[in-house]
């Protein structure tokens, strides 16, 4: 079988999702064994799903590393949905061994949901052939050259990319990038940073990046039909503050494709963290049984008790 290496970098606010997310990959992508390399600020708080995730036949290889820098005065993290664990891709030619050829990078939102090993090989291919670094998937384009995103970072060409997906030649990765050099840039960019370490690697990449087709970084959408969703694409990434995994986006219909892998893979119908407040996310509850959206999901009266014991935990 071929193997294929997948790294995610996250922390214990994130073990759920990463541990779905990998099943995830695993089911869909059986053309393919794993080599799953982890960078994790409390690796023992994942013990319990590494267990799980090494018995598994089609894993090769679970390594898991310990972040040990202090980065948390890093830019833009006060009251944001991400944690200091976002800029551990900064970091990952620290902790990985040099001897990995390629590899994808995977966001722990993000779900593989049906079978794109052929594709996985081509963009591999393409990155080669077209002398890149990184395949990844443009998330803005420049309208014109006040665009503050573009300004900020004093980037030269016209387009952005989302660091949720990234399929990475290592190699050049290694010759072509320092951990220094994003130290030194987190620095210099701080207070002009918006989007963390993803503005990092656009600054060192600058557009100079082969294109993932969208179906390889589908990032969740309120008012694509699901259906459309499913059949259209292989990847999809739960952007944003309304995650599957949060009482105001539970109810999203894009949801329902995280909660079924996650039924699938633990035997539970839902899990939630608060995004907000327990008095916000109380009324934001109420709100979605009065509206309605609640009984729409697939176990209503699972949802709110779920709901219910996290927000009076």
């Amino acid at each position: 079988m071929k193997e294929l290496n997948l790294l995610y970098c996250f922390d214990s606010g994130y073990n759920v999702q990463t541990f779905i997310s990998i099943n995830s990959f695993i089911k869909n992508l059986k053309e393919y064994k794993f080599n799953i390399f982890i960078i994790h600020q409390n690796p023992a708080s994942f013990n319990e799903y590494s267990n799980v995730i090494r018995g598994k036949d089609q894993v090769n290889s679970l390594k898991i590393y310990e972040f040990d820098r202090n980065i948390s005065n890093y830019p833009n993290l006060k009251g944001k949905h991400v944690s200091e664990a976002t800029y551990y891709r900064l970091f990952i030619s620290d902790y990985l061994p040099s001897n990995i050829d390629k590899l994808i990078y995977v966001d722990s939102d993000v779900l593989c949901i049906d079978d794109c090993s052929a594709t996985i090989s081509n963009i591999f291919n393409e990155i080669v052939d077209n002398n890149h670094t990184i395949a990844a998937s443009t998330d803005i384009i420049k309208k014109n050259k006040d665009h503050d995103l573009f300004l900020n970072l004093n980037l030269n060409q016209d387009k952005y990319f989302n660091a949720g997906v990234m399929f990475i030649d290592y190699k050049k990765w290694l010759n072509e990038t320092s951990v220094n050099e994003f130290i030194n840039n987190v620095e210099l960019m701080a207070e002009k940073i918006i989007f963390w370490d993803q503005d990092i690697l656009n600054l060192k990449f600058d557009g100079k990046y082969y294109e993932l087709p969208p179906s390889l970084n589908f990032r969740k959408s309120s008012i694509t039909k699901l259906e459309t969703i499913i059949s259209h694409n292989f990847f999809i990434h739960f952007v944003g503050n309304h995650k599957p995994w949060t009482i105001e986006g539970g109810v999203e219909h894009y949801s329902q494709i995280y909660f079924d892998y996650y039924k699938e893979f633990t035997g539970k119908k839902y899990h939630f963290g608060l995004k907000s407040t327990r008095v916000n996310s109380l009324k934001v509850l109420f709100q979605n049984i009065i509206n309605g959206k609640i009984f729409k999901t697939r176990y209503p009266l699972s949802f709110i008790i779920e709901g219910l014991k996290i927000i009076l935990k």
